[in-house]
């Protein structure tokens, strides 16, 4: 089953400077929260 996401993206360097360019994937169907870092649009770690 397919379960609904929601995302968010993080920009700022004063609070958490090492999530700066951070993407925050929350998925309902497992209960997770998944945070990626991009590089433009590309996801170069997650």
């Amino acid at each position: 089953m397919i379960a609904a996401r929601n995302l968010m993206l993080y920009r700022g360097k004063k609070t958490f400077p090492p999530w700066d360019g951070s993407g925050f994937f929350s998925g309902l169907g497992n209960h997770s929260l998944n945070r990626n870092l991009f590089d433009g649009w590309f996801v170069v770690d997650d």
